[in-house]
């Protein structure tokens, strides 16, 4: 028997409204860091038409019998899209979900520049600098009573306890998204995040994953052309746009300005050496602007990206043998690691033909 998708249908309360199965089509893609996307067709008269509204929760379940893969969500979204349309005299609509990590893109971190704690952060853990900004500008401290411009608590959000994991930082961060700052900090600061459902209706917790999200698997989980689950592989290695060295400007004018600089990876004397300005005028400490130094330097390192159709046999089954955020080892060609993280899981299923085909994108850590 084939794998098999449905899709659940929950109000904002959490309330369960519909399970879908008679859809045309179905696609979604999960990533590391950020909020990912779902859509799926039905039939233009479907009953499910008129009842979404807006936020109402998306979930995506999937199992497969013949691999002892019982039912679990593997997507969860909101709904924020709807197309109509008429092909070939044909009826159709077309749902778009965002995950469920959109939430955290709903709130701009909302106080005052240099307020400590809330703002401004120093020698303290990437996981706490985190689950602060997190509990203050969308979980329950999201209140002006603390000073924020506003109330913004998201119902049903918490932050899991802090254990004060990750690099020590000092942080600047006043008036920017709160999950693109949030990616920024767990790209520099030794770890990863996700928001999980935590079973209660419509109820969401932040937590942090110290190292990666997933699990190291690179001893046990290979991909290649070879063992006959990778197809369609393409790797790219583009430097053209790459930087090594950066130079990190600091709070203040003129010579008073403190300057540092940091270099990257894969800087190398005289002939790797491309260097780049950054503005981190928000910092005084050597700490604050190295961070910044560190942010830059991973946003513009040139990355070996690998992207390709992960085919699904027994021994290397997706939801089985290997999950997003874990550590796999893949080849193709002259092309080798036993350390590439999957960054990227993107699901397509045909409710006719029932045929699934999963998609992944790996970078070398």
């Amino acid at each position: 028997m084939p794998a098999e998708y449905r899709i659940d249908v929950r109000d904002t309360t959490g309330a369960k409204i519909a399970e879908v199965t008679d859809y045309n089509w179905l696609s979604y893609s999960r990533r590391v860091l950020e909020p990912g996307i779902a859509r799926f067709e039905l039939p233009g008269n479907h009953a499910l038409v008129n009842m979404l509204g807006l936020d109402y929760q998306i979930e995506i379940w999937r199992r497969n019998t013949d691999m002892g893969l019982a039912w679990y969500a593997d997507y969860y979204g909101f709904h924020r899209g709807l197309e109509l349309s008429n092909k070939n005299s044909i009826d159709l609509a077309t749902i778009t979900a965002p995950g469920q990590m959109s939430l955290l893109s709903r709130r701009t971190i909302a106080y005052y520049s240099g307020t400590a704690s809330r703002t401004q952060f120093t020698t303290t853990a990437a996981e706490t600098i985190c689950k602060t900004l997190v509990s203050y500008n969308a979980g329950p401290n999201a209140l002006a009573a603390n000073s924020r411009f506003r109330d913004a608590v998201i119902t049903g959000l918490t932050v899991e306890a802090d254990s004060a994991r990750g690099t020590t930082l000092d942080w600047s961060c006043a008036n920017v998204e709160l999950l693109k700052t949030l990616a920024d900090i767990a790209r520099v600061g030794g770890g990863d995040f996700d928001l999980l459902n935590t079973g209660a209706m419509s109820a969401w917790q932040f937590k942090w994953y110290p190292g990666q999200l997933g699990t190291d698997r690179h001893t046990t989980v290979l991909f290649s052309v070879a063992l006959g689950n990778m197809e369609n592989p393409v790797y790219t290695y583009d430097r053209t746009a790459e930087k090594t060295v950066a130079i990190v400007g600091g709070a203040g004018t003129g010579s008073s300005r403190p300057v540092i600089y940091i270099t990257g990876p894969d800087y190398v004397a005289g002939s790797n050496d491309v260097e780049e300005f950054v503005n981190g005028s928000s910092f005084t400490t050597v700490a604050g602007l190295t961070a910044e130094g560190n942010r830059a330097m991973y946003t513009d390192r040139a990355r070996q990206k690998f992207t390709f159709s992960a085919l699904q046999i027994p021994s290397t089954y997706y939801g089985l043998h290997y999950f997003l955020g874990d550590i796999v080892n893949a080849g193709y060609r002259t092309f080798s690691s036993a350390s590439e993280k999957i960054m990227g899981v993107t699901v397509g299923f045909s409710g006719s033909d029932l045929v699934e085909r999963i998609a992944l994108e790996v970078i070398n850590v």
